[in-house]
């Protein structure tokens, strides 16, 4: 008897070894591409200046991808320009002009992370989604950024010296490198015709959205 019960064993887990491959196959072949290999440049490391021509970014101003969007309305804020914002469609009350001591100073940033919002994430979610307008399909992107500035002594002393003008040699040294402890998340719904556009950003992320996106990939 115990013999007979150890045959159906084996044989149960000879089957499942010759489905699982199959089913596995099925899943790869009608669900999607990882969002990594369908966006293959979307994650990576990048510096924005308040030159456009020293920025790492080669696409601010397009939004033909989640990065482009992503860089356009990071420019859109850090530049003050609403025209960048309109690209995007995420608009903002105040924009400030960059001048004087923030010229002098650049956000080193790093994409690191994207994640596909699903039914059940609204759904788990809901508070959070309705309010923001979110839906199945957006994209979440996890972006560190930092600001890094002239030391204010060596600013100081630059402007009131009348030989030097304000922030004349003093680099923008006065940072720390982007942290993934401290992110931003932007929330990017595809409109066709359009492109990617800026449903929702986030700093900083309150807990209910670190735990909801922390973790994923």
């Amino acid at each position: 008897m115990r013999l007979i019960v150890v045959r159906m064993h084996l044989i149960r887990i000879t089957i499942f070894a010759m489905v699982l491959p199959l089913f596995a196959g099925s899943l790869q072949a009608d669900g999607k591409k990882p969002l990594t290999e369908e966006f293959p440049d979307l994650l990576g490391k990048g510096v924005m200046t308040y030159d456009k021509k020293t920025s790492s970014s080669t696409c601010i101003g397009q939004i033909t991808t989640p990065r482009c969007a992503v860089e356009t309305q990071m420019a859109c804020l850090m530049w003050g320009d609403k025209n960048l914002c309109r690209e995007t469609e995420h608009y903002y009350s105040d924009y400030l002009t960059p001048g004087g001591y923030s010229a002098l100073g650049y956000a080193p940033y790093e994409l690191t992370s994207v994640y596909r919002l699903t039914a059940e994430d609204i759904y788990n979610w809901g508070a959070v989604a309705r309010n923001k307008y979110w839906r199945a399909g957006d994209l979440v992107i996890q972006v560190a950024d930092d600001f890094c500035r002239p030391l204010d002594d060596c600013y100081k002393a630059s402007r009131d010296d009348p030989k030097r003008k304000p922030g004349e040699g003093c680099p923008a040294t006065n940072c720390s490198l982007p942290s993934p402890d401290d992110p931003k998340f932007y929330i990017l719904r595809h409109h066709q015709g359009l492109g990617w556009l800026v449903v929702d950003e986030w700093y900083p992320v309150p807990p209910l959205l670190q735990k909801l996106f922390g973790s994923r990939k």
